[in-house]
């Protein structure tokens, strides 16, 4: 027997073997134990702080979605009952959370990245309520730990990036929006903020926004709060419109979703803390989860697993025919010790 030949065999056969392992691996640890969709938890939370306008005011927000992973925000004030004695309004843009790179506001800037400590009071007393709801919270959801109950430490770990401005309400609560930044020279009505998918967007470990058979939609949670203490402050009107993704469906959602045409939409109900005039006093809306999976998906993962057998297959024949070579080495060798190779 030539036992260079059979030893090149096997070592041939390992690499192969070797390479479908790597290979098979992960498709393998998806189709046997699949990562499990997010259907809650914590998410981005966005304070808005603002002052000034000298009469009652609303605060509008719309959060965006498009089907290639584009997270926006638009707010603006309205000031019906202001009418031709409108005043400007002081604000202050919050993001709590992992922002994963730059939040862009206005045009083109990039929010500051601070610390709460930097925060105006009206703002850090919606944070550190936020902070000890527990399954009511967006930064810290369902810590029933003991160090979830550490404010100091978990404002001090806190993630914050900040953008502030003036802006114009609305003469009119029923007058169109935009839902982008619109301005009439250096007079702003609306701002608009542009964030990374993954703020908003749960998606598997190893698969990204086109790829993901499943992922979860967490659209941030509003508070509005004063610069110090609220006096204006009457009412939040806020809105979520996620656009349809082609080949994806919207299995499940908390609240129940609005569908249209090209679009899913969904109203916030908003709620009060405290009284207005108070320091603490805020407004914040619920926190919506829609569930999504890619059309067909069941027959995508049998296609798979049809194709996993195969390839497995292919490997076990490969694993048994290097076990036979070395069973015959091992044999060869006992039987013929002091035997040369053989040309």
């Amino acid at each position: 027997m030539n036992r260079r030949a059979a030893w090149l065999k096997v070592a041939m056969g390992g690499a192969a073997l070797a390479a479908s392992m790597y290979f098979l691996w992960t498709p393998a640890v998806n189709l046997l134990k699949p990562e499990q969709q997010v259907d809650g938890g914590r998410r981005g939370l966005l304070v808005i702080a603002s002052n000034g306008g000298n009469s009652d005011q609303i605060l509008h927000v719309k959060q965006s979605f498009d089907g290639h992973g584009k997270v926006e925000l638009a707010f603006s004030f309205a000031a019906p009952e202001a009418k031709s004695n409108r005043r400007p309004v002081n604000y202050s843009l919050h993001y709590i959370g992992d922002a994963f790179g730059e939040i862009r506001c206005g045009e083109g800037a990039t929010a500051e990245v601070a610390s709460f400590s930097s925060l105006p009071a009206g703002a850090q007393n919606a944070v550190k309520a936020d902070l000890v709801s527990r399954s009511n919270s967006a930064t810290n959801y369902g810590d029933e730990s003991e160090e979830s109950r550490d404010l100091e430490k978990l404002q001090s770990e806190l993630i914050v990036h900040t953008f502030s401005g003036v802006m114009w309400p609305y003469d009119s609560n029923d007058e169109k929006r935009s839902q982008r930044r619109s301005a009439n020279g250096e007079s702003v009505f609306t701002e608009s903020c542009t964030f990374a998918t993954e703020t908003a967007w749960r998606l598997p470990a190893t698969q990204t926004f086109e790829s993901a058979t499943r992922k979860t939609l967490l659209p941030f949670q509003v508070n509005w709060s004063g610069i110090e203490a609220t006096d204006v402050h009457r009412k939040i009107e806020s809105a979520v419109t996620i656009d349809r993704q082609e080949g994806v469906e919207l299995i499940n959602s908390y609240p129940e979703a609005t569908s249209h045409d090209y679009r899913w939409t969904y109203t916030n109900t908003s709620y009060w803390i405290g009284s207005r005039t108070e320091v603490g006093n805020f407004g914040y809306t619920d926190q919506p989860v829609y569930l999504f999976e890619k059309r067909n998906a069941d027959e995508g993962k049998s296609i798979q697993i049809l194709w996993f057998g195969v390839f497995l297959g292919v490997a076990l024949s490969i694993a048994v025919q290097i076990v036979s070579k070395l069973i015959d080495l091992y044999f060869d060798s006992q039987l013929f010790p002091g035997a040369h190779e053989s040309e």
